[in-house]
């Protein structure tokens, strides 16, 4: 028995080193129910095997568990696809570098998963990597009938669904009340999805321009959600409250719930959209070309044009050599515009979208210009109707013969401006809060935000 258990080193060793090249093809798989990178077996087909071990059923798990840990499947699996995307000039390290030093809670597995999605589906990112979308498909929203450009860029930014679809899950709005006779105004924040109010501002105020800056403090205060509370209505109702440093209530939830469960449950979706969910991750690229209004065939004989529609539905141009603010007097040939949403969480970190532009930099064609814009909820929310708007008249499915569509779309996309993560002034003697404010990267707020 002593000779034997000596020997049996040798022989599990040997045992394991088969097992590893019978699954080498796992270990380049692209699937995502690859679990281990070291692969094991028991050697225990000889006579009176279990004498040899003092607890025979958990050898074969023990020795799974020695050769590999969930970090070290981690390490291994990443380098593993690492070595499948070098095959074809392609790496995530800039990718992982960005995400491990401005998120430091990556989950590696969601590195594995972008890696993989991306693999899988190489073929079409390179080969179709420049391919248009299809303008006369009837599937124009919900569909990943965008541009192969689209999809590279938005796998190689680690987008979980690159499909073309509604980004805005809440946005707020400025409320206007004139019952009292004097016009007064209040905040409201909108679920996109379903059209219903979530809060509204718990006091009317005298100009617009204040209720803005409210509602600046109130998603400010949002984020933290020690910050809400319940109350009871005086239909014995719950309903949920926002309130400030002092205890004022800024904000009031219009939802109604019946016991403390229902309301602590709905207290956590709130805040999980205005903390972590203002709008998803996602892009819309716009190729300015196809922005031109369509040219129909003459008729014969030639029908009059009126001419309050023939001028209608272009971009607006400069012509003034001089001009500094407006277009320039060709906004069409060789451009494209890339539209994302500011709000997004890992997108109000400033260093991590300076990555993505270089990425859309880099990928994109080099006779092409693209104009890249980081849009808040408000405008994007607009672009996303009038977008849809218009691609249901390139691809046939709504007409639009005085250019009223095209025209709208174009007013909302050629004033759609960047908009950077806002700071705010803070208290010198506040040391511990300060944070800095750096130039071209920040909003300039107020110290009431």
């Amino acid at each position: 028995k002593q000779l034997q258990g000596y020997l049996y080193f040798f022989d599990q060793q040997l045992a394991n080193y088969l097992a590893q090249l019978a699954n080498v093809s796992k270990l380049f798989s692209v699937e995502p129910d690859i679990e281990q990178t070291y692969f094991t077996q028991l050697a225990d087909d000889f006579k009176d095997a279990p004498d040899l071990f003092a607890f025979p059923g958990e050898v074969k798990q023990n020795i799974q568990q020695a050769a590999e840990n969930p970090d070290t499947f981690d390490q291994r699996r990443n380098l593993f696809l690492d070595h499948l995307l070098s095959r074809f000039s392609e790496s995530f390290f800039d990718y992982v570098s960005i995400l491990r030093s401005v998120f430091p809670e990556i989950n590696r597995q969601e590195l594995i998963n972008t890696k993989l999605r991306f693999l899988k589906n190489y073929p079409e990112y390179s080969s179709r990597r420049f391919a248009a979308f299809n303008a006369t498909d009837a599937s124009q929203w919900d569909t990943g009938n965008i541009s192969g450009l689209e999809k590279r860029l938005q796998s190689l930014l680690g987008f979980n669904n690159i499909k073309r679809r509604t980004l805005v899950n809440i946005f707020p709005v400025i409320i206007s009340d004139s019952e009292s006779g004097t016009e007064q105004f209040r905040f409201g924040l909108i679920d996109n999805r379903s059209g219903n109010t979530l809060m509204v501002g718990a006091e009317k105020l005298p100009s617009a321009e204040i209720a803005e800056r409210e509602l600046t403090k109130m998603l400010d205060l949002a984020q933290d959600l020690s910050r809400f509370s319940f109350r009871v209505s005086d239909s014995s109702q719950i309903i949920i409250e926002l309130k400030d440093g002092t205890g004022k209530v800024i904000a009031v939830g219009q939802a109604q719930f019946n016991d403390d469960a229902e309301a602590v449950a709905g207290l956590a979706v709130l805040h999980d959209l205005v903390a972590n969910n203002q709008s998803e991750e996602g892009m819309f690229l716009v190729e300015n070309l196809l922005l031109l209004p369509d040219v129909l065939p003459p008729a014969s004989p030639p029908s009059p044009v009126d001419p309050s529609v023939a001028d209608r539905g272009f971009m607006p141009i400069c012509a003034d050599e001089n001009c500094d603010d407006c277009g320039t007097n060709d906004p069409y040939s060789f451009r494209l515009s890339v539209i994302l949403p500011a709000y997004s969480k890992r997108f109000l970190n400033i260093d991590f979208r300076r990555y993505c532009e270089r990425i859309i930099r880099m990928e994109t064609p080099a006779h092409l210009y693209p104009k890249i814009c980081w849009v808040n909820n408000e405008q994007l929310q607009e672009f996303e109707k009038s977008y849809q708007d218009w691609l249901d008249v390139k691809s046939g499915q709504a007409s639009d013969d005085d250019k009223t569509i095209l025209e709208r779309f174009i007013n909302i996309f050629s004033t759609l401006k960047t908009v950077y993560p806002p700071a705010r002034l803070q208290d010198c003697s506040n040391i511990e809060e300060r944070r800095l404010f750096l130039l071209n990267q920040n909003a300039l707020g107020t110290l009431n935000t």
